[in-house]
Parts: C-alpha cells; sequence; structure tokens
C-alpha cells in the first residue's frame, strides 16, 4: 500500500494541514527514519484536498529531493515582485541581506524523490554555509518562511534529525529541527521501529521541551519491525529441524490468518 493512500496518514493530515496548520514540520531522532517520505505523502495530500503547498527541505546533511526544472517566470512580474517585496522589507525593517537570501533560496521548482514516482512544487535544502548560518538565527529563519508562504496555503518542512546538530564537525552544517519547530504550527516526530534507541528518543523529546515545543505526532515508522505475524513464522520455524511438518503447518496457518493483515 502505498502511504498517499494509508488510513494512518489522512489521521496525521488532519491533525495538522488538515486541521489548519499553515506550516508543518517533519524530523526524526535517527537518520532514514523516512522523513521525506512522509514529507513528500503529507504535501500530496494537501494538494488532494484542493490547496497548494510548498515543499521545503532542510535537511542539508543528506537532502531526498532532486530538481527536476525551475517553474518558469514572467520576467516583468518577477521584477515588480521583486521591487514591492523590497519595499515592504524596508517597511518592516528586514534588512537587505536578509531579502536577498530569501530571493536566492526561494526559488520554486518542481521535485521529485529518487524514486523520480512522486513530483510536488518544493525549494531544495542550502547547500552554502553562508546560507545555513544565516538561516540559524530564529528571525531570519521567520523572515524567509513568511516570504515562502507567500504564494502558497501551506508548508510541509523535512527537517535534518534532532540528533544531527551533536554530530561534531557537522553540527555548524544544519539548520537545527528544535529551532524550525519553534517556527512552524505543528511539529511530527519520526521514529524508526526497531532501530531507534529509547535514549535517542528521549534526547529528542528533550531537545523540543527546551524549546516549548510539544509534537502534534509521534510517527512510528514500522520498516525494520516486525508483525507479529512474521515473528510466530520466524520462531515456528525453530523447529523445523524436529518437527518439519509441524513447522511447515504452523507458518501456513499464520501465513493464512488475521495476523499477516497489515492494520
Amino acid at each position: 500500500m502505498q502511504l498517499i493512500h494509508h488510513p494512518d496518514l489522512d489521521r496525521l493530515y488532519l491533525k495538522t494541514l488538515g486541521q489548519g496548520s499553515k506550516r508543518v514540520a517533519i524530523t526524526a531522532c535517527d537518520n532514514c527514519s523516512g522523513v521525506s517520505t512522509l514529507a513528500m505523502a503529507l504535501a500530496q495530500r494537501h494538494l488532494l484536498a484542493g490547496h497548494s503547498v510548498l515543499y521545503v527541505e532542510m535537511n542539508s546533511l543528506a537532502p531526498a529531493m532532486t530538481a527536476l526544472y525551475d517553474l518558469p517566470k514572467n520576467t516583468t512580474q518577477s521584477d515588480i515582485h521583486d521591487s514591492n517585496t523590497a519595499d515592504q522589507n524596508q517597511q518592516s525593517g528586514l534588512s537587505k541581506s536578509t531579502a536577498l537570501l530569501s530571493t536566492r533560496l526561494a526559488s520554486p521548482m518542481l521535485v521529485t524523490g529518487h524514486n523520480m514516482e512522486d513530483i510536488v512544487t518544493g525549494v531544495l535544502a542550502p547547500q552554502e554555509q553562508n546560507h545555513i548560518l544565516a538561516l540559524r538565527n530564529p528571525s531570519i529563519l521567520n523572515q524567509h518562511l513568511e516570504y515562502l508562504e507567500k504564494n502558497f496555503d501551506a508548508l510541509v518542512i523535512d527537517c535534518a534529525p534532532l540528533g544531527a546538530q551533536h554530530q561534531g564537525t557537522k553540527a555548524n552544517q544544519i539548520v537545527p529541527a528544535d529551532l524550525i519547530a519553534t517556527a512552524v504550527d505543528a511539529t511530527i516526530l519520526m521514529v524508526l521501529a526497531g532501530k531507534t534507541k529509547a535514549p535517542h528518543l528521549k534526547s529528542a523529546m528533550h531537545l523540543l521541551a527546551q524549546q516549548g515545543i510539544k509534537p502534534h505526532a509521534i510517527v512510528m515508522n514500522n520498516q525494520y519491525n516486525p508483525s507479529l505475524g512474521q515473528e510466530l513464522i520466524r520462531e515456528s520455524k525453530r523447529i523445523h529441524k524436529i518437527f518439519p511438518k509441524t513447522s511447515y503447518w504452523l507458518s501456513q496457518k499464520i501465513r493464512n490468518s488475521l495476523l499477516m493483515i497489515p492494520l
């Protein structure tokens, strides 16, 4: 079953974007927990609901999106928009450097994952060190997100893992997920079942709590977590050498039972 059709995605959607959240950040305790996959599915779900959405990739350490091509722009309208944006920035006291940063980073394009199956409008993760360091400033980050959401109903933000900011020399190469969480309406935390250790989850929750953030949802990724049926089949194979027929009979019974139906 594709994630976009999974009933749990619909429940998650109704707790976040479907409830009126304009900015949703998705992060995890560890790397490779499925954040990008969930972010893509959530963005597509919002599109199916008839809304515009921008996929914002912020995981500079392990970007998952690939640019297909830039969306066509009308030069005249772009010039007018830039001029109006500059005026608004001056009126609100924004610095020219902040406006320039947002303009460079906010080029919407069609992006896709590595599997090349799903396509949405998105913004790729910042790679230049000066851009990353600038976005680590809470006020600049918020201004950047405001700039991005002007032409979209919602933003779905793909964040780096919460533990990434403690990876020694790589700490300054990311925009911390707990900082992004302070600038959004809803935060989703992913846990990779069977891989994520309890101390990692505790540390992730502590980082969010320090910022006064309580996750709207904690999503369990069962990719490496065997179901009860799969575990019973594995256990039945233990007696195969002594009672091969019984082992085979048990395996077949379990495979045909309700235990093997995905929930």
